[in-house]
């Protein structure tokens, strides 16, 4: 019986800003129409996607270029509603949005200033090496102000909005671990585009790209990868044809130690499968170009892909991928028949086989990981900045002592102190002193001073269970929200500790990283509408301590 385990979108080369007023309405009917063959497409049941992943080129200018003279750019704030329509439209949220950059996506114009000339041309000339230069947070910086209105809106998808802050320049590429439906993946998002440049300045881009060697190492050796993940890379430029200089290096690495290979930039979709470096299969699929641009005399080519990976009762894994492709005379989406061999048959995906396999079902399931989870990977000495954001995510259980209370965070806007209180009265009984099944901390445990955010910081990473109180002042916060809610959940991803929002006020918490969690009290009623606030905190106490008793009971 076939299995979908990971399934996901494709979407590469959208151009928001592209051309003249003419081509941006034609864009804009076009985005509409891929909109609605998505929906049409998991309304069908053909595939429920658990992720969108996008391979560049979001925008056309990286937000530099103005649609006219009296009007700011808004290349990123039209593609963020887009995607947000798109994955409203199936069922997920913004933190299942996957996003690197494309040529497209560097805003040109920082290269006007000499320094950062200087050095994009002697990284594409290979004067200096990518590596070098990455190493040191000045020139690293640079390479990040190229992408600077990019990375601002990375910041609202994955895996961004799911890690600590982290400054611009350690956002350039990155590593993330998950688990869906047992399947232990792990996504690499890769930055092809560091050093694209206009070709009147700099000369075309074709074969003055690289990738540089820290990218793709770090990716699978902080941790290594185990037997049983799947390993995904993300990349705008496909690893062939000579776009990227050090292509074959990396490449070959990337054919060896991972699995599937995403890409966009060529405008023409196409998925293979072909020999890796260590045995078994590995798979390349480029989307092609969601609005692709006209050029004369030739119909604009647009298309997308849904993909899944799928498993047999026997452990057996394949990529099954449902392209589609606009036809000018249909104005409309449909199969690609040139990347399906199937249609005469009726059938609109292709399968290719993967090289990893996992145990049959019934058979134990191989231990885990060890290794400590890091939501910032250590550098050597000589390198003491990183330049990429990674997040562990490993599938164990929530971290829960066999004897001793649960250590408890309780995350509050100032201004719901008295529903704080409230809460504190009523999970007495479990604490210290009582039952002595938790030990509940809050900001106002301490007093406000220097070693406060330290001591914050200390309880957030020891806890085991971490209450979310849900209110308007709690989302406004940027201390709850920004920093708080995304720790929690980077420790929810990696099976650190159970998030348990708490609704206290009425408030649209439908696009917040904890959307899709249990909220307490279960009939999802605020604690403000009930007529009895005793009540209310009597059920949400007693939702706790089911939460407590599920992390003690033997895994």
């Amino acid at each position: 019986m076939a299995t979908q385990l990971f399934s996901w979108i494709h979407l590469s080369d959208i151009h928001f800003g592209h051309g003249n007023a003419g081509d941006r309405w034609d864009q804009r009917r076009v985005l509409h129409l891929v909109r609605t063959d998505i929906a049409a497409m998991v309304e069908r049941g053909t595939v429920k996607p658990d992720a969108i992943l996008v391979t560049g080129d979001v925008a056309f200018s990286g937000n530099a270029r103005k649609p006219s003279p009296d009007q700011e750019p808004h290349e990123y704030a039209d593609a963020a509603v887009w995607l947000k329509d798109i994955a409203g439209d199936v069922g997920i949220a913004p933190q299942d949005i996957f996003i690197v950059p494309g040529n497209h996506d560097v805003n040109r114009k920082v290269d006007d200033d000499d320094d950062v000339a200087r050095l994009i041309r002697d990284l594409r000339e290979g004067i200096a090496l990518l590596d070098n230069e990455l190493a040191k947070p000045k020139m690293r910086a640079r390479l990040a102000s190229r992408m600077s209105a990019y990375l601002e809106f990375a910041a609202q998808f994955a895996p961004a909005c799911r890690l600590p802050p982290a400054a611009p320049e350690e956002r350039l590429f990155w590593t993330y671990r998950m688990e869906q439906n047992g399947l232990r993946l792990r996504l690499v998002g890769l930055n092809s585009a560091l050093l694209a440049a206009d070709e009147r300045t700099f000369g075309e881009d074709r074969g003055r790209l690289r990738v540089g060697v820290e990218q793709v190492t770090r990716a699978v050796i902080d941790p290594p990868v185990a037997r049983d993940e799947l390993v995904i890379a993300l990349s705008h430029h496909p690893l062939r044809a000579g776009w990227v200089a050090d292509e074959r290096d990396v490449d070959t690495w990337i054919r060896g130690q991972m699995h599937i290979h995403l890409s966009g930039h060529v405008h023409q979709a196409e998925t293979e499968m072909s020999r890796a470096g260590s045995g078994g299969e590995f798979v390349r699929v480029t989307a092609g170009a969601a609005h692709g641009e006209r050029e004369p005399d030739v119909p604009a080519a647009h298309g997308y892909s849904f993909a899944s990976v799928m498993r047999d009762d026997a452990g057996k894994l394949w990529l099954r991928v449902w392209p589609r492709k606009w036809s000018p005379t249909k104005a409309a989406f449909q199969p690609d028949a040139d990347n399906l061999s199937g249609l005469d048959e009726g059938r609109i995906y292709e399968d290719h086989v993967l090289r990893l396999r996992l145990a049959p079902n019934g058979a134990p399931k191989p231990a885990l990981s060890a290794a400590p989870p890091a939501a910032q990977p250590a550098r050597p000495d000589t390198s003491p900045t990183p330049a990429t954001a990674s997040v562990t995510a490993e599938p164990s259980p929530p971290r829960a002592p066999a004897t001793g209370p649960l250590q408890v965070f309780i995350s509050y806007a100032p201004e719901d102190a008295k529903h704080l209180a409230e809460l504190e009265k009523h999970l007495k009984m479990l604490g210290p002193g009582r039952r002595g099944l938790i030990d509940s901390w809050s900001a106002k445990s301490v007093g406000v001073g220097g070693e406060e955010k330290l001591e914050r910081d200390r309880r957030l990473k020891s806890a085991h269970i971490i209450l979310l109180l849900v209110s308007p002042d709690f989302l406004s916060s940027d201390e709850c929200y920004d920093v708080e809610v995304r720790a929690a959940m980077a420790a929810h991803e990696r099976k650190e500790a159970c998030i348990v929002p708490v609704l206290l006020r009425e408030v649209s918490y439908e696009d917040t990283p904890f959307a899709k969690l249990r909220p307490t009290p279960d009939n999802r009623r605020p604690v403000a509408e009930w007529t009895s606030m005793d009540a209310a905190f009597t059920e949400i106490a007693k939702d706790i301590r089911r939460a407590v008793e599920s992390l003690r009971k033997p895994t």
